[in-house]
């Protein structure tokens, strides 16, 4: 029995011309791993931020999503990482940056015009494999080119999201299924792997890429979920860890530090393929930029409840 199992994987493998592997001798996940523990092993659940995976970070306004972004891209800097930020939004700070713990002689900050023009050149990062970490913030914040005139501004705005989900479903489907990509000015010549191959995927870099979105609310929804993600339904698939943050707590106190001031944020990943989904924690954001996690014993006597 065992023989000719054998015998049928060895002509399934010939069949392929040699491309082919058992599970068994797939490569492991590489990681990178944080400071923050739980964040690790309970919502990530695979011991740090994997590579070549894409995480969709999401919430609603003003709960801390860029703070957080910023938090794992210096995360990744301290293992001696190299970043990268797609500030569509224009909102980064040096000062606060660093504050989150970045290091802004390794963060990357690319040049872009439209949404399509960002995305290709994420595809350039991507491409040439050399960094660990790539933030886009955000996802409604990049605007498609190809935008028909409308009479009306009600056609013009769902046209506007039309084209918004066309483009990253195209861009997503790329760095899944693979992407040819050549850089401007340098000739007709595709970017190459180190294999010789000009076919990249996302899997097959070392690059951790992590989206911004926000969650809105539907109008006139009463039951089942009441908010949405903009950017159509490819993220949602392509995403291998999606992280939900959502406004628990804020302090009470009014002390003239910042440090004092804080507020607590609950983390939820509601979709996880790397591990056991749907585990919460629960993290403590001071208005300095510093996080820490809350500890279950920890009293929250100086905190009240947001409504």
């Amino acid at each position: 029995m065992v023989d000719s199992i054998s015998i049928a994987i060895e002509e399934a493998l010939k069949v392929l011309g040699g491309s082919g592997t058992l599970a068994s001798e797939r490569k492991k996940l590489d990681v990178i791993p944080t400071d923050m523990e739980d964040f690790n092993e309970e919502i990530l659940g695979c011991g740090g931020i994997p590579r070549g995976r894409i995480i969709e970070l999401y919430s609603k306004p003003s709960v801390g999503k860029s703070t957080f972004a910023y938090w794992m891209i210096g995360q990744v800097q301290k293992q001696g990482g190299v970043g990268a930020l797609f500030d569509a939004e224009g909102a980064y700070l040096r000062d606060y940056g660093e504050a989150c713990g970045i290091d802004n002689s390794k963060l990357i900050l690319p040049e872009f015009n439209l949404g399509e023009d960002a995305l290709f050149k994420l595809k350039l990062l991507l491409a040439s494999n050399t960094c660990d970490v790539i933030v886009v913030d955000s996802m409604p914040a990049l605007q498609p080119g190809k935008i028909s005139e409308q009479i009306d501004a009600s056609s013009m705005k769902m046209n506007l999201r039309l084209e918004r989900a066309k483009m990253y479903t195209i861009f997503f489907n790329d760095l899944m299924g693979g992407f040819q990509v050549k850089p401007p000015g340098k000739g007709t010549r595709f970017l190459k792997k180190e294999d010789g191959s000009t076919v990249h995927k996302i899997y097959d870099t070392k690059t951790s890429l992590i989206f911004i979105n926000h969650a809105k609310d539907k109008i006139g929804v009463m039951f089942g979920e009441r908010t949405y993600t903009p950017g159509g339904d490819a993220i949602n698939f392509a995403s291998s860890i999606r992280l939900g943050m959502s406004y628990m707590k804020k302090s009470k106190q009014k002390a003239a530090d910042g440090q004092s001031k804080w507020k607590v944020v609950r983390l939820k990943a509601p979709k996880n393929k790397l591990a056991p989904p749907l585990n919460t924690i629960d993290l403590k954001m001071f208005r300095t930029g510093a996080i820490e996690q809350l500890k279950t014993n920890e009293k929250d006597n100086d905190a009240e409840d947001v409504e």
